[in-house]
């Protein structure tokens, strides 16, 4: 098991190949620089190999949508999946990213339990 952290974000890569992102620092309001940010340092923990990628943005309160924008343009770059944890209080945080995420080329599921999104990620570990 590796990590790495950014002012947004701790990232883990689990000995069974899935990424594990958790938002921290919910008092910060998300920029498109700290996503960039953020995704640079995952690309240093996966060394440039695609993952499942299991993202929990519960902690997070605010989130521009050029930070949207920035993250979506990310995500098919660093995963094979995605499982999105969310919880009915963070729903309006999310704004239009649910829809958002039908635009992308990769399997994304959002789910309200983590090891229910841990278990339909397995099918996409190498």
């Amino acid at each position: 098991m590796r990590q790495i952290s950014t002012k947004t974000v701790n990232y883990t890569l689990r000995d069974d190949g899935i990424v594990l992102g958790r938002a921290i620092n919910p008092e910060m309001s998300r920029t498109a620089e700290d996503v960039e940010e953020s995704f640079d340092r995952l690309d240093q923990l996966i060394g440039g190999v695609r993952r499942p990628g299991l993202w929990d943005p519960r902690d997070v309160s605010s989130f521009p949508a050029g930070a949207w924008r920035m993250l979506i343009a990310r995500l098919e770059k660093s995963f094979v999946a995605l499982a999105i944890l969310i919880d009915e209080s963070m729903e309006p945080a999310l704004g239009a990213f649910p829809a958002a995420i039908d635009s992308l080329l990769i399997p994304v599921r959002i789910f309200h339990d983590e090891d229910e999104a841990t278990q339909w990620l397995q099918q996409f570990v190498e």
